[in-house]
């Protein structure tokens, strides 16, 4: 039998992709850290082509769906790049994205901003501005800090102390489709990691000009964007840094997919029944989300009834380590001002039950 539709899907947590590919038929084969937890098939061709041949069996066309998880890890996957259909950015292209120096000429030429870089300074040179260390290929904010780590993987850049955010679109040959601007959230006092990504909302259609819009198209189908993508930006004295390209599904995809009503992960998948003209439709209302992160190592039980929108929901009795989130809490309102205050108080309800970080939004 060949006649499974099968999909391997890559994501620190699959449970949100997962469900929804399997609404529309799909046979899901997850490689993810949080729920199957064998991230580490991505670090060995061995069992990655063993895992691959086993869904071979029933499968003779396998779609592979990708968010984070796969940073570092994608050159092993490219080596089967003839088994697999690769849905969206192309992996020499997402490799590229890992380092945005790489695309510094263009981002100028697009009309943005890029953080200084620190190469062949001086310490002194270096410590009269403010420096934080990125590691290459990272996501969700992880690795990132004001401290060195003396690891070649890593460059010091300039810090730029103000909000940030990200724009999400759609590019399909080159037709860009603009989804929506979103504000990015940061776990206050977490000092082991400064800069983890602890959610997202989606701001109000007129929170940024149609301008700056027509940037982000120009940018994007210079570097030969495909699928979903977003890209982390920070606005500070009227200027646009580019600080994060990420050619992959991000966690505010959902925010997206929801409005859509799943017509954008069909078309990330090239589905033929995929409504298309609804990713152009503007947006009546914003939503968000934001992850609960635990202050302490326990085990989880049922989640209390009186949170609303809880997702990313552990098993019970799976053990919770401190720094790692618990779940996650969706968000919907008429404005942006009205989410967030929906998403602050569902948060103070649940620290009422957690030892978590706070959020700041």
């Amino acid at each position: 039998m060949h006649n499974e539709k099968s999909v391997i899907l890559i994501n620190y947590d699959s449970s949100y992709l997962q469900s929804r590919l399997e609404s529309i038929g799909y046979k899901v084969h997850p490689i993810d850290y949080y729920n199957t937890k064998n991230l580490s098939i991505l670090s060995d061709r061995q069992m990655l082509k063993k895992f691959i041949d086993t869904i071979k069996i029933n499968s003779e066309k396998i779609k592979c769906v990708y968010g984070s998880g796969l940073e570092g890890k994608s050159e092993i996957l490219d080596s089967f790049r003839d088994s697999l259909n690769i849905c969206g950015n192309n992996l020499d292209l997402f490799r590229k994205c890992g380092f945005i120096y790489n695309f510094e000429n263009e981002i100028q030429e697009s009309g943005f901003l890029i953080p200084e870089i620190f190469k062949h300074k001086s310490n002194q040179e270096i410590n009269s501005k403010r420096t934080v260390y990125k590691p290459k290929d990272s996501c969700g904010g992880y690795g990132i800090n004001f401290l060195s780590p003396r690891n070649e993987n890593y460059y010091s850049q300039e810090y730029i102390d103000d909000e940030t955010y990200s724009c999400s679109f759609f590019i399909r040959e080159k037709e860009f489709t603009f989804l929506g601007f979103n504000k990015l959230f940061k776990l206050c006092n977490y000092k082991n990691e400064p800069f983890i990504h602890a959610g997202a909302s989606v701001v109000d259609n007129n929170y940024f000009s149609d301008d700056l819009v027509k940037l982000f198209e120009k940018f994007s189908i210079k570097i030969n964007l495909n699928g979903y993508n977003s890209i982390d930006f920070i606005y500070s004295k009227n200027s646009i840094y580019i600080i994060d390209i990420n050619p992959r599904l991000t966690s505010t995809f959902l925010l997206y997919n929801e409005s859509s009503k799943n017509n954008l992960l069909k078309a990330q998948l090239d589905e033929k029944d995929c409504e298309f003209e609804s990713l152009h439709h503007s947006l009546k209302s914003v939503s968000g989300f934001v992850h609960v992160f635990s202050k302490n190592n326990f085990k989880f039980n049922s989640p209390p009834m009186d949170i609303e929108g809880i997702f990313n929901i552990p098993s019970q009795g799976d053990y919770i380590n401190r720094g790692e989130p618990i779940f996650s809490i969706f968000s919907c309102a008429r404005k942006y001002d009205d989410n967030i205050a929906n998403l602050r108080d569902r948060f103070q309800i649940t620290k009422k039950y957690y030892d978590i970080y706070d959020i700041i939004f």
